[in-house]
Parts: C-alpha cells; structure tokens; sequence
C-alpha cells in the first residue's frame, strides 16, 4: 500500500497545452487513482467476507471502486455478500453500483451479454435460487418468496445505485466492472478490463459524478473496530487522504481535457440563444414605451422632475 507521502509528478500548466498532451496527462492520472483504488478493493472485499459493514460503508462512500472479483476468487463480491445472508450488506454493494453478474452462471449460447442491472439481477436471482440450500437451508422453503429472490426480482430503480462516484474514470471502471470482468487489474485503461463478454454499452445513465470531492457527510478516519479486528490497514487514513489527492488530481486533468467541448456547447448555446434573448427584450422595450406604457410614464416623470 502507498504511503500517505508517497508523490508524484504534479501536472504542468494546462493552459495552451495540446489535446493529445492533455489526454496523456489524462491517462497518467487514471494510472495513479487506479494503483491505490485496486489495492483498496482487497480491504472492501476482506470487509465483505468478514461482515464488517462498517468498514465497507466507509471504503464505499471514500470512493473505491466495488470491483467483479479478486484473482481466482470463485465468488464475487456480490456473492459473498448474499452467501453471507446479509441483505443489508448486498443492498449497500448496489447502492454503490457493485456488479450482480454471478461467478457460475453462463450465458445461453448465441444470448447477447447482459446491457443493464435488471438483466444482470435475473442471473443473480436464478444463482442464488438454485444454491439457496446451502447459503439459508433453514428458509429453504419460502422458495421465490425468500426476501433476497423478492429484492433481486423487484423493481429496476431498487437495484440501481443511487451514490455518486468519485470521476468520470470511476464512472467507466463501473461499466466494465458490471460482469464478466474476473481479471484482477492495476491497469489505467479501462479498455483493458474487458474481455470478449463484456457489453462496452452496458447502461450506467445512472451513476452519476459528484460536483465537488473528497465527499461529505462522514468522518474521515476509519472506523476505530475495523482496523482493531485487523480489516482494515493501520495506514488506511493517511492512503485515503493520498488516495483523494490523486482523485483531486484527476478530476482537474478530466476537466482541463473537457474544457474544449464545454466551451464549444457554451458557444452554441450563445448562438442560439442570443438571437431570442434580443428579440424578447425588443418586445418588452416596445412594450414599455408605447402610449400608456410604464416606461414612457416613467420618462415622462423623471422629465417633469428634472426642472428644465
């Protein structure tokens, strides 16, 4: 794990630079965040296997990425939570845009990959279903009425995530993390996750970026029992804080690198909207000065007033 001091290059003036140097300065920082936010991932799943919800709230909420699986993990995260017979930890996984996709469960042959959460929970549903015996024989026998087969057989907007994530990198590793990715990475391009069963236009109009980062409402440290029990690293505090300095820095690269398209719609909207704005505040000059009008009374007044 990096140290809270551990630096790196910081990034040259933007101004004037290039698109091409911008878009490496780009890939330089994914390169960075995704270093720490991998090594992260071995906490949140250790949280996860351990029940330690405490630890998993706040790794979710300080940005990490609740990655597929880990290098020949015969489970995913999701699965280890469901397996555990903890709903509550599933239903915080999914908040936070964790994959349903299950270890196990092939696609029929010639079926398209799976394109969005719903689809991916029925694979889930028919997982846990047919191994429900041995995660909760003693409610074996509600069948389709077991409360984890009626959450994940439940409404769409109940399984998508609702949190925000950390920048438009994370937005991509929640993509190519949705299924099928069991290949434990530290790579910076997020095309190199894929692999052939990957939809690339697996729906994520859902997750949405925050405006503003290190995020808000929580205490920074971690939870003091989760790093007593050994769940998380003694040096969790001082990597999170190196860890949202590097996401600081890569949101600043994504913004310098999208600052040309913003600028190109601002310009647009100008164009479009300038020609109506004029025509309305003729409309409403006309309107004022015509006999009888506010504005021609008023001029009339503050002529009167004047004393010529």
């Amino acid at each position: 794990m990096a140290l809270f001091n551990h630096s790196w290059s910081d990034a040259p003036e933007r101004r004037g630079q290039s698109r091409h140097t911008l878009r490496d300065m780009v890939k330089h920082a994914e390169g960075k965040v995704e270093e720490l936010d991998a090594q992260f991932s071995e906490d949140l799943f250790r949280a996860v296997a351990s029940g330690d919800r405490d630890a998993v709230a706040y790794l979710l909420w300080a940005g990490v990425t609740p990655r597929f699986q880990q290098v020949q993990a015969v489970r995913t995260i999701m699965q280890d939570a469901l397996s555990n017979r903890d709903l509550e930890m599933a239903k915080l996984l999914s908040d936070h845009h964790a994959s349903f996709m299950p270890i196990g469960e092939a696609l029929e042959r010639g079926a398209d990959p799976p394109s969005a959460v719903a689809q991916t929970a029925t694979y889930m549903w028919s997982w846990f279903e047919k191994n429900m015996y041995l995660w909760d024989p003693a409610n074996e026998h509600l069948g389709c009425n077991h409360p984890t087969l009626l959450w994940l057989s439940g409404r769409a907007d109940w399984l998508r995530g609702t949190a925000g994530v950390a920048c438009k990198f994370h937005k991509r590793l929640v993509q190519v993390n949705s299924h099928y990715h069991n290949t434990y990475n530290l790579y910076p391009s997020h095309s190199t996750l894929r692999d052939t069963r990957t939809n690339p236009d697996f729906d994520v109009s859902h997750v949405d970026v925050l405006r503003s980062w290190p995020p808000r409402g929580k205490p920074q440290w971690p939870p003091h029992a989760s790093v007593a029990n050994a769940t998380l690293r003694p040096a969790t505090h001082f990597n999170m804080l190196e860890y949202w300095s590097r996401i600081r820095r890569l949101r600043r690269a994504e913004a310098a690198y999208a600052a040309k398209d913003h600028w190109k719609k601002l310009r647009m909207f100008v164009r479009w909207a300038m020609p109506i704005t004029l025509y309305w505040q003729g409309q409403t000059q006309t309107h004022l000065c015509a006999p009888g009008g506010v504005g021609r009374k008023r001029d009339f007044d503050a002529y009167q007033a004047d004393g010529f």
